[in-house]
């Protein structure tokens, strides 16, 4: 179910997580956290809230990341609680919702304060970091994205690789950087095509666009933007759909 969200297959990755759930057995946690370091529950509960985001339904993905964070918590299993609080602050990050991202991510730091290290945790927790900084005002926060995306490159924690340089993307735009802003993008898409992690392919699309559109290159904004909708369009993601949809009719109500 995992695999199937990162190449973008929702309609599988929620026949898989939903199958991993229903088949959950209590009896068998604690062996199962011996053996693996983490409550499948708990991470199945939070992976499902991002494919029911992606498809559009924001209400149900936030209760749905919630009851895996409860399920963590109780717990009290380090490992799992990390892995549920840095989903659930992509979660609040896609929803747009900085209060809640600013809960998770103060909640990650009592985490790190107990030694807790998982290298590619930190990569997008760092980034996410630095983000709700720029949303904030500061623009110092784009050198902890970029510090995450270097991490990402030469430590070999490439899996949030992606998603660290659309949120470098978005940043980069918020301060006027445009160009840079799609040097990340082309970079992301270069990375989604070779390794089939096309989950973020049609926002990276969306956010090459916009950057494109106001930098001045409206011809290369316009095939962003009709990608973008194509894209989200043909993995069923609704909540990305929309997004691009409402990107390319605000800047060519023509079309």
């Amino acid at each position: 179910g995992v695999s199937a969200f990162w190449r973008g297959d929702l309609a599988r990755a929620r026949h898989y997580l939903d199958g991993a759930i229903e088949g959950y057995d209590a009896s068998h946690r604690d062996e199962h956290l011996v053996l693996y370091a983490q409550d499948p529950k708990a991470v199945c509960l939070v992976r499902l809230a991002l494919v029911d985001l992606w498809a559009g339904d924001a209400g149900r993905a936030d209760e749905t990341a919630r009851s895996a964070l409860e399920i963590a918590v109780d717990l009290d299993h380090l490992m799992t609680l990390a892995y549920v609080i840095t989903y659930a602050a992509i979660l609040a990050e896609e929803s747009e919702d900085l209060a809640r991202l600013a809960e998770l991510l103060a909640d990650a730091d009592l985490l790190w304060r107990k030694r807790f290290s998982e290298r590619y945790l930190m990569v997008v927790l760092e980034a996410l970091r630095g983000w709700l900084e720029v949303c904030e005002g500061s623009a110092g926060g784009i050198e902890k994205i970029v510090r995450s995306v270097a991490r990402s490159r030469t430590e070999g924690e490439t899996l949030h690789l992606t998603y660290t340089l659309l949120l470098l993307a978005r940043a980069r735009g918020m301060v006027g950087e445009f160009r840079q802003g799609r040097a990340a993008t082309r970079e992301g898409l270069s990375w989604s095509h070779r390794c089939n992690q096309r989950y973020l392919e049609a926002e990276l699309w969306r956010v090459d666009g916009e950057l494109a559109y106001r930098s001045g290159e409206t011809e290369a904004a316009a095939a962003s933007l009709r990608s973008a909708v194509e894209t989200a369009g043909a993995q069923g993601a609704g909540w990305l759909a929309l997004r691009a949809l409402h990107s390319f009719a605000s800047r060519f109500p023509d079309q």
